[in-house]
């Protein structure tokens, strides 16, 4: 603060006192209140997920799997905070072993059009519905392992969400009760929907993919029922068939049902448009 002056132009003039004011330094244009560094967010930071432990040698549960909320899995914060940190994308691939087959036993048996051996499980990681990272499985034909686990990573990437990821057999086999429960899964040794000839499932060269979201429509037929919320496909809505999963598919040489005129199959997606 300046010191105070006293300034006398006369004998006789009076004391005039001058006292320094104390004012702020005047704001240079545009500023304003303090701004967050560079990168900062007003809502607090979302916590990473920790990356996936090790898979046992056998096969999980099914009460391990896409259905449950993972341990220390983030979940989506409130609209406008940043979206939560997730874990590398991580898949494996192995052949059918005898635990595995035995669980398989709704899904295969003998006289399948494919052996087991041409098989391969896969347990790959998947973007959930409740924004978090979760460990899924399929199988699928051991020519499409590869392709599959690309297109999934891509999926992961771009944060497709997926309901769930379960093998059909923790279903008892029943196509229509997977499709229920909204779940995503590839090999089950069934008849085609409707007819008599082997399904690309039985080869485990087809996907179907968020059934409810994605629903299967022949005639006035929608399956599974809790479809019908979703035949109205644009704009597309959570868990809905977009242009990112198209071109991940159609670049690994896959087709998809929802471009077929009858029926029309949304979830669909196989290596030979059958």
């Amino acid at each position: 603060m300046p010191r105070r002056r006293l300034l006398v132009t006369t004998p006789a003039a009076a004391l005039i006192v001058l006292v320094g004011g104390c004012a702020a330094k005047p704001p240079t244009p545009g500023s304003g209140p303090p701004r967050p560094a560079a990168g900062a967010s007003s809502t607090p930071a979302a916590r990473s997920i920790p990356a996936p432990t090790a898979h046992p040698a056998t096969p999980p549960t099914a009460t391990r799997l896409s259905g449950q909320q993972p341990a220390g899995a983030v979940t989506a914060g409130p609209a406008g905070a940043p979206a939560a940190t997730l874990p590398p994308y991580s898949s494996s691939a192995r052949g059918i072993d005898s635990a595995l087959a035995y669980r398989m036993r709704y899904t295969w048996r003998p006289g399948c059009p494919v052996p087991l051996s041409a098989l391969r499980y896969l347990r790959m990681t998947y973007y959930g519905f409740d924004g978090a990272a979760h460990t899924g499985e399929m199988v699928v034909h051991a020519e499409q392992a590869t392709a599959v686990v690309t297109v999934f990573r891509r999926l992961y990437a771009n944060r497709f969400p997926i309901h769930l990821m379960r093998l059909v057999d923790d279903y008892g086999g029943a196509d229509a009760r997977a499709m229920e429960a909204d779940a995503t899964s590839a090999f089950n040794c069934r008849p085609t929907t409707g007819g008599t000839s082997w399904s690309q499932h039985s080869y485990g060269r087809a996907i179907d993919l968020n059934p409810i979201q994605n629903p299967y429509l022949a005639g006035g037929t929608v399956q599974p029922a809790a479809g019908s919320a979703y035949l109205t496909r644009w704009p597309p809505r959570k868990g809905m068939i977009n242009p990112v999963v198209r071109a991940a598919f159609a670049d690994a040489g896959w087709y998809w049902g929802g471009n077929w005129r009858s029926p029309t199959d949304y979830m669909h997606f196989s290596a030979n448009n059958r």
